[in-house]
């Protein structure tokens, strides 16, 4: 009983202030629209943005106006996506940049032109850990393979998911699995040093070329679940001379 008194008097009370400004404008001879509008005015309407407009055309020479030759490889360098698979918002949607889906679209155009394509990718897919994070990093590794990466490496954020990147990194098909590092390893680094560098295969100018790639990261843990981590300077006299 008391409680439906104390809510009475807390509904009566808000009733009051939220008629005292309308009173007002009624005795100023204001019309309630007004007075709404004056209680809670509208946000200025956003500039569009036209990216081109800002940024100018890419692949386009802004002398010649004129599509850039067809290169002998394009190297395509991405990372630290810091569990953003969308856009972030906060820019406004006319400014959003980035995302796995504008990425997709980015490399398939290039493709698409019969570009060499060497994409490559150092890794930082999350930024947090639990069951969400676990979940992004294993879809982003997903999407990276779909994409085409030659190489994706190890971030730090995703060596602190611990077991759970163990358990990605297992599961992983072994014929398009595209992570490597030289100083994160599975096996306590007892396999040959080629899994700590990829080599990859190219053809331009009628002729088959070789494109090396090596990744290392740095971080402070020494095991990540199964994983074990080594200084980012450990194991360069063991590849020495490897990859050429």
């Amino acid at each position: 009983m008391h409680n439906r008194h104390l809510r009475a008097k807390w509904l009566a009370f808000a009733s009051l202030l939220i008629s005292i400004p309308i009173a007002v404008g009624v005795l100023r001879g204001e019309p309630a629209a007004e007075v709404g509008k004056a209680a809670y005015p509208e946000h200025p309407e956003r500039k569009k943005v036209d990216p081109i407009a800002v940024n100018g055309e890419i692949f386009i020479d802004p002398t010649t106006k004129q599509p850039w030759p067809k290169p002998d490889v394009a190297l395509v360098f991405s990372g630290e996506q810091n569990g953003y698979l969308e856009p972030c918002g906060c820019a406004g949607l006319e400014n959003q940049k980035g995302g796995l889906k504008r990425r997709f679209t980015f490399l398939k155009q290039l493709r698409d032109k019969d570009w060499n394509v060497v994409a490559m990718d150092l890794g930082g897919q999350e930024i947090r850990t639990g069951v969400q994070a676990m979940r992004k990093v294993d879809f982003s590794y997903s999407a990276l393979m779909k994409m085409g990466y030659t190489v994706v490496g190890f971030g730090p954020g995703e060596l602190k998911l611990g077991t759970d990147l163990t358990y990605i990194v297992l599961n992983l098909p072994e014929a398009t699995n595209p992570l490597i590092s030289a100083n994160v390893s599975l096996d306590n680094f007892t396999s040959p040093p080629s899994k700590s560098y990829k080599i990859g295969r190219r053809r331009w100018n009628a002729h088959w070329h070789r494109v090396g790639t090596r990744k290392k990261g740095d971080c402070r843990a020494k095991r990540s679940g199964r994983l074990r981590i080594n200084g980012p300077l450990a194991g360069d006299s063991a590849i020495s001379g490897r990859a050429a």
